[in-house]
């Protein structure tokens, strides 16, 4: 429980480590794995959303770092999402943009 509650705080690995005296393969693991959770969760959440009537709100995200930590050159994925703020509870969907 105490790794989740890391992880839900944004808790450094490091710091992590140092609290829980696991090693760092065991807590980067977990790390992932808390990820790939809020994933599929968000994935299998996604559904239409809109139609007449019904404000959409969109944007689009590019995920990733810097190559090499400088530079304005960027390696990772972009996400394009949208949320129905009329509803209630809000609809959303996410999905990875490929080309």
């Amino acid at each position: 429980m105490h790794l989740v509650y890391y992880w839900t705080y944004k808790y450094t690995q490091l710091i992590v480590r140092h609290k829980t005296r696991l090693s760092r393969p065991t807590v980067v693991d977990f790390y992932n794995f808390c990820w790939e959770v809020c994933c599929v969760v968000i994935e299998e959440e996604c559904e239409r959303i809109g139609g007449p009537g019904n404000v959409v709100e969109i944007d689009e995200s590019k995920f990733g770092k810097r190559k090499f930590n400088k530079g304005r050159h960027v390696d990772g994925v972009w996400v394009f999402g949208g949320i129905e703020c009329d509803s209630n509870p809000p609809k959303c969907f996410f999905m990875t943009v490929t080309d």
